[in-house]
């Protein structure tokens, strides 16, 4: 495909998904961190778990080829109605041409149209590029947040009575809320995945909650985890991790979007062998 080819921009629909699964296989081919999928593990990152917003998803076209694409989901966070960024890319013909400027001029319309107040996305720290692009369309730095990979074994003991369980609607309207969380484990987000999730739970003799952990069993993400109060700094934020790791078929447990100042987090997760991988800036847009 040439690039004499007319390029316009459009809104993306169902239909595209086939397209759209090779173009972001070529768009991340070189891109500093291995997130190519197969077909499977794409069509449930974006149907399932991002859910795909199609009225503010966008396609940049040279010809019939889809070259670029941003893919949004839209969900309350932080009190407001926010569009989330799940994934921009351009393939490499076609980077340089201010591609990602021109597709968020429509998906900024129809977020509007739509009463979205700020969109957010992440991106990883180094990646200036991509950085320098977000900021011509006006996202600003809000935060740096850190992304953790288990890398050494968990070495603890193992809670004594717990219950794993799939996530259901009951237990996100029940459960504690966590402080270090991300658009994408929001409660609202998470129900859209619910399929997808697990949970261990850990009570006292009096049947009263001590901690839960939420995680992903078929890539190991850990979405939230809580730990009562007067239980902390005794192993159980660990035994739970523990717990969750053995239902992850050796997949291992991964952390991401931690807030850079959320200092406790940090030292636990280290002390529980995980290792700060990547750092993301987190940016967000404000629509006016």
């Amino acid at each position: 495909m040439s690039k004499e080819n007319p390029i316009h921009i459009r809104l993306l629909v169902p239909s595209d998904l086939n397209q759209f699964y090779f173009t972001f296989q070529e768009a991340f081919d070189d891109y500093s961190v291995d997130i190519r999928l197969d077909r499977k593990a794409f069509d449930r990152r974006m149907l399932d778990k991002l859910g795909i917003d199609w009225a503010l998803s966008v396609g940049a076209f040279s010809g019939d080829k889809m070259i670029g694409f941003i893919a949004h989901t839209a969900n309350k966070y932080q009190n407001q109605h926010y569009a989330y960024n799940g994934g921009t890319g351009v393939i490499p013909e076609y980077r340089g041409l201010s591609l990602t400027e021109h597709m968020y001029a429509l998906a900024i319309r129809q977020m509007r149209d739509q009463g979205i107040d700020r969109c957010v996305l992440e991106v990883i720290d180094h990646n200036r590029s991509a950085i320098n692009a977000y900021s011509k369309v006006g996202f600003r730095k809000t935060r740096i947040l850190k992304c953790y990979k288990l890398t050494n074994v968990l070495s603890t003991k193992s809670l004594q009575t717990y219950e794993s369980k799939v996530l259901t609607i009951d237990d996100i309207r029940d459960l504690p809320d966590t402080t270090f969380t991300s658009f994408m484990d929001t409660w609202d987000q998470l129900a859209r995945n619910i399929a997808n999730a697990r949970m261990i739970l850990h009570r006292d003799h009096n049947d009263a909650l001590i901690g839960y952990c939420v995680f992903q069993p078929d890539n190991g993400r850990v979405a939230r985890l809580w730990v009562r109060q007067e239980d902390r700094r005794h192993g159980v934020g660990k035994s739970l991790l523990l717990a969750a790791s053995g239902d992850c078929s050796n997949r291992p447990l991964t952390a991401i979007n931690v807030d850079s100042n959320d200092e406790a987090t940090h030292h636990f997760l280290i002390a529980c062998g995980f290792e700060n991988q990547i750092d993301q800036w987190e940016m967000i847009l404000q629509i006016d």
